[in-house]
């Protein structure tokens, strides 16, 4: 496991128990921290919709390798950008109407 996943598991894991901290004068309190982040404020949909589409179209490309007299083969693709994906669709707050009309292939609303 990379270290900077373990670090955000870790991470994880002290939120859900609540994180602590000690004071200068010895005392333990817990400490809150925000959990969720959204963009859903910042955007409107239609962009959020399309910032979701677009690295979705990324996720189904893999990686591709271009062959003599202009031809493309897709290798493999990375599973791990769909678990990415996900949290992209979080972060952008969209519900799961909205990815479920991104994936059918329409964003009309």
């Amino acid at each position: 496991m990379p270290t900077s996943l373990a670090k955000a598991e870790k991470a994880k894991a002290d939120r859900a128990d609540g994180e602590t901290a000690t004071t200068e004068s010895g005392a333990t309190v817990k400490m809150a921290s925000q959990k969720d982040i959204t963009v859903a404020a910042e955007f409107e949909r239609k962009d959020r919709v399309e910032i979701y589409k677009t690295y979705l179209m990324f996720c189904m490309t893999g990686d591709v390798v271009q062959l003599p007299m202009g031809g493309t083969i897709v290798v493999e693709r990375d599973e791990t950008e769909f678990a990415r994906l996900s949290q992209l669709g979080d972060l952008l707050g969209l519900n799961q109407m909205d990815v479920y009309e991104v994936r059918r292939g329409g964003c009309a609303r």
